[in-house]
């Protein structure tokens, strides 16, 4: 034994660390390669050597990608799910390798419904590798309120926090805490007490367009403040979790006191704040941060919705004309229109939801992580836990199966 460990040692004497090196990746990756893919998946592009997928990936537009993928692997793919015709390919997943993670890409309502929405349970969870979204980390001297703060394991440092707001929040008991304390002020029956607040907004807007229509984006971003979470991407990590806990902290504050003066006027925030039993300091984080996820969920997507609606109609004239007119024949001439009005208002409505359908404004959503293995009905497929799950909400809503006209 002892001969043939210095024989061994001899001839290592003589091999290039480098070669040693890259053959301990090689076997390596391919262990892990191994381990990741033995599952039975749905079809997809092949994958490279170590890399899967990565450089097949576009770098921007992910989701016309993901459209052209679900067409070219529509008759490869048989759907197992139950109720849908097995004879019938339709290609509604597919499956990418990105340097050893799972990614599962649903491209129809039906599979989405089917895999994400009844089995919400399984994929209520975000991917923990968001880096950009909850792990650039920032300096430990930041200050932090560490009552809903996810600390991984990574001292001492922080992280941004994002995953304190709703969007973003890796799952579990907080995570449904926050949808209860919602659920209880959102619902559709309580939330119709915001109409008022949601009707004096619009008519501002309206009177401010009017007054100057060529500065109609100004008017649309006013509210949109310049130290929004984004505006300048390349700000530090320290700077960016001053601005998010400043979006959350500043508004909050400011109905508390409003609230501590009964001056408070009816809201999210207000609600709560104003229940007979005091809140904890865990309650107070929690409705802080959710409302911070409203404001920071509905900004953005709200003003580009509108911008969108405002050139659509510019380009399509008599669509334009038709929802005026309208208009003009169910409320008249002497006032606005308002939400009681919208069963009224047939042609106007499907404008509005052809905006949203038409201009995605989050073409791919957030990533979803499945916490356990699921099969589908008939076990033809597999998504095991710790997979990344995709909805290309994009395709989905430009689905010429279900849409006569989607471009």
């Amino acid at each position: 034994m002892t001969v043939l460990l210095s024989s061994v040692r001899d001839a290592l004497k003589n091999v290039d660390p480098i070669a040693i090196a890259c053959v301990a990746l090689a076997v390596s990756s391919y262990l892990y390669f191994s381990r990741t893919t033995t599952f039975r998946k749905p079809p997809g592009p092949r994958p490279m050597p170590l890399i899967g997928n990565m450089l097949q990936m576009p770098s921007g537009r992910e989701w016309i990608q993901f459209t052209e993928w679900y067409k070219q692997y529509e008759s490869d793919s048989i759907s197992v799910l139950t109720g849908l015709d097995p004879r019938q390919p339709t290609g509604p997943i597919f499956y990418l390798n990105l340097l050893g993670k799972n990614v599962f890409v649903i491209n129809t309502h039906r599979v989405a419904e089917q895999v994400l929405e009844k089995n919400i349970n399984s994929y209520a969870h975000r991917p923990l590798d968001m880096v950009m979204a909850s792990e650039l980390y920032a300096p430990s001297h930041v200050p932090y309120r560490p009552t809903y703060c996810v600390l991984m394991s990574r001292s001492p440092t922080r992280s941004i926090g994002w995953e304190r707001a709703v969007a973003l929040n890796p799952g579990g008991a907080q995570h449904r805490h926050y949808r209860k304390l919602l659920s209880k002020v959102l619902n559709s029956t309580a939330v119709r007490r915001f109409r008022p607040q949601q009707q004096r907004s619009a008519e501002a807007l309206c009177a401010a367009i009017l007054r100057a229509p060529d500065d109609f984006l100004k008017h649309i971003l006013k509210h949109i403040p310049a130290w929004f979470p984004g505006a300048q991407f390349k700000r530090d990590a320290q700077q960016w979790r001053a601005d998010l806990d400043a979006l959350a902290q500043v508004p909050f504050n400011s109905v508390k006191d409003d609230v501590a003066s009964g001056a408070a006027n009816p809201s999210y925030v207000g609600d709560h704040l104003s229940a007979d039993a005091p809140l904890s300091q865990e309650d107070e984080d929690a409705v802080m941060w959710t409302a911070a996820s409203l404001y920071t969920g509905g900004a953005d997507t709200t003003h580009a919705s509108l911008m969108a609606f405002v050139l659509l109609m510019c380009l399509n004239p008599a669509a334009q004309k038709r929802a005026q007119a309208e208009i003009d024949a169910t409320v008249g001439t002497d006032r606005l229109p308002t939400l009681e009005d919208v069963p009224n208002l047939p042609y106007v409505s499907a404008c509005v939801k052809e905006v949203l359908r038409y201009w995605t404004v989050g073409p791919i959503g957030l990533p979803h992580r499945a916490t356990k293995d699921e099969v589908y009905d008939d076990g033809s497929y597999v998504i095991p836990a710790g997979s990344t799950v995709i909805a290309n909400i994009w395709g989905m809503m430009h689905d010429p199966a279900v849409y006569a006209s989607p471009y």
